[in-house]
């Protein structure tokens, strides 16, 4: 950091205060120099070595101790006279530097220009919110409240760096006028952490193109977190958002100029790349549009060649007055910046360029210091000087204001934990092990994380290294081992669960700390996490299972953020019933069976099975409910209520007649098994058992027969079958037609009710050659009684012939020979042969 000061009396005129290196490379020292003239300096006095921070408030001191002698900023006078010139660019040009340098003693000229300005309005706005100064605070809210985007942008920007509070607030207020009520309701859920910032996201992806780019706009201009991310989002992945459309290039150069403004690096950095990739890439189009000066409709160039150099120059000028102006900030941003480039950016070397000869601001970070490379500027693509210089000199420092990297050698870290080109990698890399190895240590945990999925093999072990070091199984940051353990990739995601394996007792019985490591991660890492919990529990004490009961029940009642979130939780839950149904009422309970939440209604359900006042609650219905339905842990708390309620089913066994037609073959077999357990068969009405043969499975149809089989001798058969003869159910054909032939009375009516039955048999598509013999048989027989069965047997059995099956057809001719022989006064109709295959074909 340097300042050169100018005094226009005295003996001394010229100061220079500044930060340097100590000797030893261990602190900083604050040299302060004097004299009359540059080259007459007077001996420096140091400060120091000291640590950087106390060198920043020892640097501060001097200048103020120096401005009260009557030192000013070096060219001060001069900026300040362009303030009063007559070109408009000259007055934007001294704003803009004397913003840059946060000058106060231009407060009350800049005050004075923006009283007159017109177009230069949003730069002196701008300069004033950088300097600080509440005096500005009218003037910022006087432009907030500006119609026209360039004036309402710095407004607003300017009266947050002034921390006005108010002016924010209202500010705020008409952005949120200006969003679609789509996107408000989104916002909303944000605000109540509901939905994070890639549902935003999609929420502007929605909105029609013409009006999205203001929606964007207006969404970053909210200023908070989330918001970044989710325009972020929208600018740059959402397809069908093209940063450089018509109506949208305006707002996106609106977001590129106010992430500027506040020095928001990764808005900044993913941008500015997003546009770099588009320069010679795409031509802009014509398009007619509302001019932001007048608010003139014109015919306008979107985003045409001029526009796309001249934006990717300003990139790389935003980045140079960082590394001038406000040094702390330059590294980090440029880290931010580089973290974007992939192999995608690369094109096949020709001559003297290489790989990314195209990727400007690349060019401009890595090789800013370099002997070896030129610009082209009317490209903006880097070359080679010669060929003979490929290769950089040793121990180099290429790269542009290489000591404001080693000012902040975090931004290395963050390179490595972003940078997805192995160029950036080794220089971030190298770096980092030669001269800041201890800034690795003060990374937050996501970038160590981050670094686990660098294309750079010893980033990666550079990164697992630290992580290992950082976890102490006896004492851990549980901030980072929940980091890693929710990471979605398995390398990172296998080491937490290493780690929470290694720490089962200071966590498994821990209500807040298991619902933490719940509340992330992929499905492996939470299903592990479930399974320790359950372990620990099964020796808990009953004071450290109700606690987790009442966490997990808390959990289970909130809306489940994405689906299967809430199943870690809904498999504890299962361990805990017990203690859920002594914590919750059963009405409670009861309501939580309607959740969205497929975890909550199972751990409801199991609760509501052993808690004490279900069966006030749980009735027929409910109990229907849960045995139908398709949570397999529904049926299953059904399955427990019952056998709570064998006694009272030996009285009445309804329940199980409604479950013995449930779709659930499950439900079907244990309401079956119940019944034969619970219910003496013996006093089961017939009405009873022909409900249940009269059902639509199988396998509750076989319940009823053998039931049938073993009261075969004490039920009213003739009641049985006139029942049983209403619906034949293809599966009960062969067994009704055994009761018929064994029970079925004499006389013609009893054999007029069987019809329907023959027809079924007869006219079977997948028949039963043994059932339709049987059949047959049967009613030669009883053709052969008397002329009134004579008339219904053959008028079966002549439908058999007619319908020309060849395996039936002999069968049924003998009958109907047999029964015409018999009874010599039928009128039997004829019925000639069909034809056999062969004769068919």
């Amino acid at each position: 950091m340097h300042v050169r000061l100018y005094r226009p009396a005295g003996p001394d005129r010229v100061a220079f205060v500044s930060e340097l290196p100590a000797s030893g490379g261990d602190g900083l020292l604050v040299q302060v120099a004097r004299g009359p003239t540059r080259d007459k300096l007077g001996a420096p006095k140091l400060l120091g070595p000291m640590t950087r921070e106390v060198a920043d408030q020892i640097f501060a001191r001097e200048v103020e101790a120096l401005r009260a002698e009557g030192f000013v900023r070096s060219g001060l006078a001069d900026l300040l006279l362009r303030l009063d010139s007559k070109r408009r660019s000259r007055r934007a040009l001294a704003a803009r530097r004397l913003g840059w340098l946060r000058e106060r003693a231009a407060v009350e000229p800049l005050l004075a220009l923006a009283a007159k300005a017109n177009e230069e309005l949003p730069v002196v706005v701008d300069a004033l919110g950088e300097i600080g100064d509440p005096l500005a605070i009218p003037v910022a809210r006087a432009a907030a409240e500006r119609k026209l985007l360039s004036r309402r942008r710095s407004g607003v920007e300017a009266l947050r760096k002034l921390a006005d509070l108010e002016g924010i607030s209202d500010a705020r207020t008409r952005a949120l006028e200006r969003i679609p009520a789509s996107v408000q309701a989104v916002l909303a859920s944000v605000d109540a952490g509901t939905a994070d910032a890639t549902a935003l996201a999609i929420a502007l992806g929605e909105v029609p193109v013409k009006d999205r780019g203001l929606a964007i706009d207006s969404v970053y201009e909210l200023g908070l977190d989330t918001c970044a991310a989710a325009v972020r989002h929208a600018l740059t992945q959402l397809a069908d958002t093209p940063l450089e459309a018509p109506h949208v290039w305006r707002y996106t150069k609106s977001v590129f100029k106010r992430a500027m403004l506040r020095h928001d690096g990764p808005t900044f950095g993913v941008l500015a790349h997003a546009i770099e990739r588009k320069v010679g890439r795409v031509s802009g189009e014509t398009s007619t549009v509302k001019s932001g000066l007048d608010g003139q409709m014109k015919s306008v160039r979107i985003f045409g060649a001029k526009t796309q150099r001249y934006v990717a120059r300003l990139s790389w000028r935003h980045l140079r007055m960082l590394g001038r102006y406000r040094p702390d900030l330059y590294a980090m941003t440029a880290a931010e910046v580089l973290t974007h480039y992939t192999d995608d950016d690369a094109q096949t070397p020709h001559g003297l360029y290489g790989s990314y000869a195209r990727c400007y601001l690349l060019g401009r970070i890595l090789y800013g210091s370099s002997t070896r490379f030129v610009l082209d500027h009317r490209t903006l693509r880097f070359r080679l000087k010669s060929a003979s210089v490929s290769k950089p000199p040793p121990n180099a420092r290429e790269e542009a204001f290489p000591e404001l990297w080693d000012r902040a050698p975090l931004a290395y870290v963050r390179a490595l934990a972003g940078a997805k080109l192995v160029l950036v990698q080794e220089l971030a890399y190298a770096a980092l092990v030669a001269r800041h190895e201890a800034a690795l240590r003060e990374a937050p945990h996501a970038w160590v994380v981050q670094m686990l999925g660098a294309p750079y093999p010893p980033t990666v072990e550079l990164g697992l290294a630290e992580l290992r070091r950082r976890f102490d199984p006896h004492g851990p940051d549980w901030s980072l081992v929940i980091a890693v353990l929710h990471d979605e990739r398995a390398l990172v995601r296998d080491l937490g669960l290493e780690w929470i394996g290694l720490t089962l007792p200071l966590w498994t019985l821990t209500p807040h700390r298991v619902v933490q490591l719940l509340s992330g991660g992929d499905g492996t890492a939470r299903s592990a996490v479930a399974a320790h919990v359950v372990s620990a529990l099964a020796i808990a004490s009953p004071d450290a299972r109700r606690a987790m009961a009442l966490a997990i029940l808390d959990a289970l009642r909130a809306p489940e953020p994405a689906e299967g979130a809430h199943d870690p939780y809904g498999a504890i839950a299962r361990a805990l019933g017990t203690e859920i149904a002594a914590n919750a009422s059963a009405s409670d309970l009861l309501g939580m069976l309607g959740a969205a939440s497929a975890a909550a209604r199972a751990a409801a359900a199991s609760a509501l099975a052993v808690h004490p006042d279900v069966d006030a609650i749980i009735g027929p219905a409910e109990l229907a409910f849960l045995g139908s339905h398709a949570q397999v842990a529904l049926r299953e708390a059904a399955r427990a209520l019952l056998r709570r309620r064998s006694p009272a089913l030996r009285s009445d066994p309804s329940s199980l007649f409604d479950l013995l037609d449930s779709e659930w073959p499950d439900m079907r077999a244990f309401a079956a098994e119940l019944l034969g357990a619970v219910v003496d068969a013996s006093t089961l009405s017939v009405d009873a058992v022909v409900g249940i043969v009269d059902s639509t499975y199988p396998d509750v149809q076989d319940l009823g027969k053998a039931l049938i089989a073993r009261r075969i001798a004490d039920l009213p058969t003739s009641e049985l079958l006139a029942k049983l003869l209403e619906h034949p159910h293809p599966n009960m054909r062969r067994f009704v037609l055994d009761l018929v032939v064994a029970h079925l009375k004499e006389g013609f009516v009893a054999l007029a009710s069987t019809e329907e039955m023959f027809r079924a048999i007869f006219l079977d598509t997948s028949p039963d050659r043994s059932l339709k013999r049987d059949a047959i048989a049967f009613l030669e027989k009883r053709g052969c009684v008397d002329e009134r069965q004579a008339e219904i047997a053959l008028r079966l059995l002549v439908e058999v012939v007619k319908s020309k099956t060849v395996f039936d057809f002999d069968l049924a001719l003998g009958a109907i020979t047999t029964i015409k022989f018999t009874q010599l006064t039928s009128d039997v109709t004829e019925a000639s042969a069909p034809l056999s295959i062969d004769e068919e074909t």
